[in-house]
């Protein structure tokens, strides 16, 4: 990989172009049903994963849900109870067999940043070059055209204490780039930083790995983070990858309650299917509401005992009913303007429904009946 080839500002790319084609260079993980128990706790519990040359997959769950411990294992950091870990075809890592991690051509930014403070920020990027024992203008080279791919170049005599938050992100980021890895790790890397320059950092990384063209895992639990970053989302949940996928599908289409919920604001209801209306559409009857149609999305999804998912962006209220749509009569129990939205919780019989509406829309008031309208495409059933 050839750092000179990416020019300057990261942060000035436009998200999704062409990514970096790096010639002759290839970087394919695979994670084929991989298992971590520490005792009797099961940290990782049968996880299977791909991820494609040139693709960020973003490792998503709350705390203690194994995502931390998945991602250690590729790094070379434990050994799998069961399962392989394979690098463009090598296994590196079964109960049989490790490949340390010096060996196995991946890098990873840590959650702490760990710069050296007794180090300069070029100290902290050559001294993993010097142990590879490259002469001196070869390390100068590379350092700065690490340094110049995260606007840092200016900043290598500085010391970490003389550094911001972010720019210490940056000499981690750096640090990692500069020994040219073929698959980069991240472990939870804006957690440290405040919500402003977090959502600023996300945005720069997410151009940074377009650019690079890099083989990525990334750690976190913000949801926000990871549908930025992403290409694919995998969601973790007691150490089970539950589902895999865009992050569109990932929000609109999820899989599981777990996932749903999880992911963004989400109506789950109770209720049973009852029938089915035309392809891939049924009948579910909710208690205190009534019938509605919902999409299916394998034959599973005919069990009788149902979840629906609907999302409370795609509820619109309305003054009179919309044809070919699931429409509920209800009261407005709670309205907050929240800016361009304005997020509001209608009461039908009893049964609380979140509905998030443009602001220029929302001219429902406190205790005024309406009518909430969903289309069945909408109206997701979710795994029993």
């Amino acid at each position: 990989m050839r750092l000179d080839r990416l020019g300057g500002a990261f942060d000035d790319a436009v998200i999704g172009t062409k990514r970096h084609v790096r010639p002759g260079l290839m970087a394919k993980l695979e994670i084929d049903d991989v298992t971590m128990s520490f005792g009797d706790v099961v940290a990782v519990d049968r996880a299977s994963l791909t991820v494609a040359d040139g693709e960020t997959v973003v490792l998503l769950g709350p705390s203690g849900c194994g995502k931390t411990t998945l991602l250690r294992l590729i790094a070379g950091f434990y050994r799998p109870t069961s399962g392989a870990i394979r690098i463009n075809g090598k296994t590196v890592a079964s109960p049989t067999l490790m490949v340390p991690p010096e060996k196995r051509t991946l890098s990873m930014v840590f959650q702490s940043y760990a710069v050296w403070p007794h180090k300069t920020v070029f100290e902290n990027l050559a001294y993993g070059l010097r142990l590879r024992r490259l002469d001196a203008k070869t390390i100068a080279s590379k350092v700065a055209e690490a340094l110049a791919t995260v606007r840092m170049d200016s900043y290598a005599a500085r010391y970490p204490s003389e550094l911001s938050g972010g720019q210490q992100q940056r000499v981690a980021v750096a640090r990692a780039l500069v020994l040219e890895p073929e698959i980069l790790l991240f472990d939870e890397p804006l957690s440290n930083l405040d919500a402003s320059l977090r959502e600023h950092m996300r945005f720069e990384i997410k151009a940074l790995l377009g650019k690079l063209g890099i083989t990525a895992i990334y750690v976190t639990h913000d949801q926000n983070e990871a549908m930025v970053i992403a290409d694919r989302v995998a969601v973790m949940n007691r150490g089970r990858i539950e589902q895999i996928g865009s992050p569109e599908d990932i929000y609109y289409r999820s899989k599981t309650d777990f996932v749903a919920q999880f992911i963004g604001l989400a109506n789950v209801l109770d209720g049973e299917v009852v029938g089915a209306t035309a392809p891939n559409h049924l009948k579910v009857r909710v208690e205190r509401i009534g019938e509605l149609v919902a999409c299916a999305t394998s034959p599973s999804d005919a069990a009788r005992a149902a979840r629906v998912l609907i999302r409370p962006e795609q509820m619109e209220l309305t003054a009179t009913p919309k044809p070919g749509m699931n429409t509920l009569k209800g009261r407005v129990a709670r309205r907050s303007f929240v800016g361009a939205q304005t997020d509001y919780v209608i009461d039908v019989n009893g049964v609380a429904l979140r509905v998030i509406s443009p602001s220029r829309n929302a001219d429902f008031q406190l205790s005024q009946d309406v009518l909430v309208n969903f289309a069945p495409a909408d109206c997701l059933l979710l795994g029993v």
